[in-house]
């Protein structure tokens, strides 16, 4: 959905620069979530090997 805000901004509106700011924003919550993602599987991890 964001994905479609995102093409329309950009080539039905010319609102390159909204377009812009809502990519970095999807960008900064795919990082996030990633992020977030990698440190609990490194506690499960961490926890399964005693440490």
């Amino acid at each position: 959905m964001v994905a479609t805000l995102i093409y329309d901004e950009y080539l039905h509106e010319l609102n390159w620069p909204l377009g812009a700011a809502i990519a970095l924003i999807l960008l900064l919550v795919n990082l996030l979530v990633m992020y977030v993602t990698q440190k609990m599987m490194e506690g499960r991890y961490a926890r399964r090997m005693g440490s």
